[in-house]
């Protein structure tokens, strides 16, 4: 058994932001497998494009923007920190990612920095105000959270 689903976190004429849901069952597993990727996507030319992470920020030698961002994710992870965040730290990149309304979503797959049921992955909100001053100037994403800022 397969099954993948799409559940929009955002959608924007400039940004795109998918969540995307496995559910899988071996015929040998005790229980079904379960993972979540986040895919994003801008508009380029008439044409939507798949983006990372760091397409979002400006490029800088020391990676500021993700000095910063790492320190929002341990600091909000670290009141539930057991022996699997542990082993991640400190953190190199972060795999996925949703683009919010509220924040950016960083996303950890099940049993990736906590234990508990097979289905449990964690989002971390950190939030647009945070990362702001490292976006980069005209994107896609920086033209969306200007309009955010304008709205309130």
């Amino acid at each position: 058994y397969y099954s993948r689903t799409f559940v929009k976190n955002l959608c924007s004429s400039e940004v795109l932001s998918l969540m995307e849901i496995h559910y899988f069952a071996p015929d040998y597993a005790a229980h079904p497998g379960f993972g979540v990727l986040g895919r994003n996507f801008i508009w380029h030319d008439s044409i939507m494009v798949e983006i990372g992470l760091a397409d979002l920020f400006e490029e800088s030698p020391g990676r500021e923007w993700f000095v910063v961002l790492e320190k929002a994710v341990e600091a909000y992870l670290m009141p539930m920190m057991d022996e699997y965040l542990e082993d991640q730290l400190p953190f190199e990149e972060f795999d996925q990612f949703l683009i919010a309304e509220e924040g950016l979503k960083i996303i950890f797959q099940p049993y990736e920095i906590m234990s508990g049921p097979y289905d449990n992955f964690v989002e971390v909100v950190v939030s647009w105000d945070l990362m702001s001053p490292f976006l980069k100037p005209g994107a896609p994403v920086t033209i969306w959270y200007e309009k955010q800022l304008q709205k309130r």
